[in-house]
């Protein structure tokens, strides 16, 4: 089902946003609060007096008070759902540039999915079974899709715990991932685990770039500060 958006203006911008906080995606973060123009008589960066040709500037991703030199990128900022790229500081920038690599390239992956098959609490795969894991379209749920298999429940993002990615060859850190395994809160809290192995498939590069949309997207959620 479609999530309601609406489009308002604040002070920082036009933003899309969904029409009630319960169904904001995961990968989104609240506007920030601004600064108190009356609590800031210097740049929060480099230190300069504000005066009448000094002027005062918010960053849209901190809320933090700095002068034009300090606060001069203009960037996308979908992690707080604007619409228009905004004004942020030097320090978000560079978080912002690396969370906006999600944003326009591994969030297209995580949502196109991947085929593998799939074990539950070291319980063996069902033989032959393959699913597609994708993200739903609300960013807030992994389904598994088999066809004819064993049904799976689907993976709310807020129960996962930690990754573990399986490496083609395990002594190298920069290796091609085979797998993931994915530590969840299950039902009564329980810890519970799901491993994901590439299925030998002709989309295998798709399932790879699939387990790393999904490292990157967890990575981005459990470091709200990018």
């Amino acid at each position: 089902m479609a999530v309601s958006k609406q489009l308002i203006r604040s002070k920082s911008g036009l933003r899309m946003i969904t029409a009630d906080n319960s169904s904001r995606s995961p990968f989104e973060l609240a506007e920030p609060e601004w600064i108190a123009d009356n609590c800031c008589t210097n740049c929060n960066k480099c230190e300069t007096r504000f005066d009448f040709l000094k002027r005062k500037h918010h960053c849209r991703r901190c809320g933090q008070v700095f002068c034009n030199s300090c606060c001069d990128n203009r960037l996308p900022l979908p992690r707080f759902a604007f619409v228009d790229p905004v004004r942020q500081c030097g320090t978000c920038a560079v978080i912002t540039k690396k969370e906006n690599e999600f944003f326009h390239k591994s969030l297209k992956a995580f949502l196109n999915g991947g085929t593998f098959t799939v074990s539950v609490n070291d319980m063996e795969p069902e033989l032959g079974a393959m699913y597609i894991c994708k993200l739903a379209p609300n960013h807030k749920i992994i389904t598994f899709e088999g066809g004819n298999a064993t049904p799976v429940d689907s993976l709310a993002i807020s129960s996962i715990k930690d990754l573990d990615i399986l490496l083609e060859n395990s002594n190298d850190k920069a290796g091609v991932p085979i797998g993931i395994v994915v530590t969840y809160a299950g039902k009564g809290n329980e810890t519970e685990k799901i491993k994901l192995l590439v299925a030998a498939t002709p989309n295998k590069r798709q399932s790879i770039a699939w387990i790393i949309a999904l490292q990157k997207g967890i990575s981005m959620i459990n470091n709200t500060n990018g």
